[in-house]
């Protein structure tokens, strides 16, 4: 998964980077949807869930609409 703002195209180099003998890797690359994200004052990016404030923390609230993008990521890899 790519950062806020990036896209997935940008994370290919990687597939060259890492290699485990005998195990064969499926990169996918997938971009997360664009959204409004609340601590960038609303404006629309790439972006896998809202995000409330930066540095975000182990006290950050989850949003209905989170849950939402991490069970469309595990169907993703299935």
């Amino acid at each position: 998964m790519h950062g806020l703002g990036d896209r997935g195209s940008s994370w290919r180099e990687m597939q060259g980077e890492i290699t485990l003998p005998n195990v064969p890797i499926k990169w996918q690359f997938p971009d997360a949807p664009v959204a409004a994200v609340t601590c960038n004052d609303g404006y629309r990016m790439t972006s896998w869930f809202d995000i409330k404030d930066i540095p975000v923390d182990e006290n950050a609230k989850d949003y209905p609409q989170d849950v939402q993008v991490y069970e469309s990521l595990a169907a993703f890899g299935s």
